[in-house]
């Protein structure tokens, strides 16, 4: 017949019926997945049998509770079709079809596979506020371990902390340095030269790009001071703090 508007995007569909040969058992495989035993009608020798009382019914597995034989006549009418969930490929759901979510399903690790050039992907903290008696050798100060995601990534690392130097003459030298595990980065961070200074929380920074690594690093500074110099670090336990920030690249 004819009709007006837009052509409907469905159509009806007829209710279909399935003929069963008994086989004396009680388990049988429906054509179609059903959702309930109400979908559908169930006949032995043309009288309706009672759903979830005669018959229970899962997906397309019908068991019933007598048996049924071969010289029966069991058929089933389907009252309608159970409704299948459909799983959307991966990648196909768009940010145009997604409205709103719910906090609780922002869960999980975030993929930074599609994260854009110069995007931060984690960022490592350690801290140390135990005064440190620097000698003429190089000791450990403090170190932060990093495990990048990316291997191309550059890994930034800045540091502060307070350090006292004296010296009677000129000359009182203080040095720092920088490891990448065993890999000395640099090998005059600072040097300074006076009679006698602090050096209060200023931040050094220093950018790796050559780590090539997903495997954790350990950066780590370490410090001297000149021959005859007295000098010490995180004076008076003032704490110190160094940070590992991952890049992407």
């Amino acid at each position: 017949m004819a009709y007006l508007g837009n052509t409907p995007a469905s159509r009806f569909t007829s209710m279909d019926k399935q003929t069963i040969t008994g086989d004396g058992g009680t388990g049988y495989t429906l054509d179609h997945a059903v959702g309930s035993e109400q979908e559908i009608e169930v006949f032995v020798n043309n009288v309706r049998q009672e759903p979830s009382v005669a018959y229970t019914v899962v997906g397309t597995a019908l068991t019933m509770t007598g048996n049924v034989a071969s010289t029966d006549d069991f058929y089933v009418v389907f009252q309608g079709k159970a409704q299948q969930t459909v799983v959307p490929p991966d990648g196909s759901v768009t940010n145009a079809k997604i409205d709103t979510m719910a906090a609780s399903k922002l869960t999980g690790t975030l993929n930074t596979t599609n994260f854009p050039v110069g995007s931060i992907v984690q960022t490592q903290t350690n801290s140390h506020s135990t005064e440190i008696t620097l000698t003429t050798s190089f000791q450990d100060l403090f170190s932060v371990n990093i495990t990048p995601l990316f291997s191309n990534s550059i890994i930034k690392i800045e540091w502060c902390l307070q350090y006292f130097i004296s010296q009677s003459s000129a000359g009182a030298d203080l040095i720092e340095v920088i490891y990448r595990d065993a890999t000395l980065l640099s090998n005059n961070i600072q040097g300074l030269t006076g009679y006698s200074f602090s050096r209060s929380f200023n931040t050094t920074m220093w950018l790796d790009s050559a780590h090539n690594s997903t495997s954790q690093l350990t950066y780590k500074i370490q410090a001297k001071i000149g021959t005859s110099d007295a000098g010490k670090a995180f004076e008076s336990d003032r704490i110190g703090f160094i940070t590992a920030t991952e890049i992407k690249q």
